[in-house]
């Protein structure tokens, strides 16, 4: 049994994807019989870090520069939290073992030191890299993602030295697979996200026991602008003769009801929807999951980038049928979840064998 430290985002106040992603390392790490620790950097650290931003905020009004896309979605989000808590930090101190460091570190703490998904190499911290960890702990990824980080050789150079030690890499997008072997880790593997390392019966296992009966049509959309008006799923679901559950998340602000679901309602609004229409990757992949029927609106505009880890899997899964062209009514064709299965259980299988090829 190995006590391994992993390093991923997890300050979120309302990214579902963000927690069930570590949420899935933490159980397929554990189901191997090794103790798990989610790593945060000590919290005086953090308290600096939140002095930044707040100065940088005012840096900004002070010098009348316009907030970008993100600045604007982190505004909502911390209103609607004020307003509709959602508990995503009581989720984690109850359900993730968090541990802090103090850096440097002067010791060994864990005998691995892993770096998981999301978009967490979008840019380029020694921390993310696991550059602290120098004790004779063994590192390897589990589908980190660069999002859309700019590569060019300035990252390249920086990041070689950084991956040199790594036992294994693993990316969850092929741009970063290839800036990892331009960095020369030949070796850089494409896999799935973490969420598809466990099965439906696991995230169940964390979900809300008080369910609708009725059956229901699973929004879950983010900031980032969509071709649909949303007024057009409504329209859908009346003529489906369905009731709408939908969840904003990330920024999304409109005039639409809202379910301010904590994590066990999300994943349980998810799983029991006869319907599933989202913009966001983790919507999508849960939709895979538990074999839903669904639909993924391709984010449009500024943000449109992030659309490359929508249609990687699309691509993956031979499920291009999914990806939604204009006609809501698309959500109604059958869905091959033989061949979703079979990739879901290859890229397991090959999971399996990187972390046995170093007794993990």
């Amino acid at each position: 049994m190995a006590k391994i430290g992993v390093v991923t985002f997890s300050q979120t106040l309302d990214n579902y994807g963000q927690v069930l992603q570590y949420l899935a390392i933490q159980e397929y790490l554990s189901l191997r019989g090794h103790q798990v620790y989610l790593i945060r950097i000590d919290s005086s650290v953090g308290f600096i870090r939140k002095i930044y931003r707040k100065l940088k905020k005012l840096i900004k009004k002070k010098e009348n520069k316009a907030y970008t896309t993100f600045d604007k979605w982190e505004e909502i989000t911390l209103t609607n939290e004020r307003l509709h808590p959602r508990g995503f930090e009581k989720f984690r101190e109850k359900y993730c073992h968090i541990t802090y460091l103090k850096l440097p570190m002067t010791k060994k703490i864990f005998d691995a030191a892993v770096v998981g998904s999301d978009q967490i190499w979008s840019y380029v911290s020694p921390f993310n890299f696991l550059y602290f960890a120098k004790h004779g702990e063994d590192k390897f990824t589990i589908a980190p993602s660069i999002g859309k980080l700019a590569v060019d050789d300035n990252i390249i150079s920086m990041i070689r030295k950084l991956l040199k030690d790594y036992k294994f890499i693993t990316c969850r997008e092929q741009s970063a697979v290839d800036m990892c072997r331009k960095a020369g880790r030949e070796d850089a593997k494409l896999v799935l996200d973490p969420t598809f390392l466990v099965s439906p019966e696991t995230y169940l296992k964390y979900a809300s026991s008080s369910l609708t009966k009725e059956d229901y049509v699973f929004v879950y959309l983010l900031g980032a602008d969509i071709s649909v008006d949303v007024a057009q799923i409504y329209d859908f679901a009346k003529k489906e003769n369905l009731h709408i559950k939908y969840v904003a998340s990330q920024g999304r602000d409109d005039t639409f009801p809202k379910e301010w679901a904590t994590i066990p309602e999300w994943i349980s609004l998810l799983a029991n929807a006869k319907y599933v229409f989202t913009n966001s990757f983790h919507g999508m992949a849960l939709s895979c999951i538990f074999h839903k029927q669904f639909l993924v609106f391709p984010i449009v505009g500024e943000m449109e980038g992030m659309n490359e880890r929508i249609y990687n899997i699309a691509r993956t899964f031979s499920c291009g049928n999914r990806i939604c062209t204009g006609q809501l009514e698309m959500i109604k064709e059958p869905v091959d979840y033989d061949v979703i299965d079979a990739h879901i259980a290859s890229n397991r299988n090959l999971m399996n064998n990187l972390l046995g090829s170093i007794n993990y």
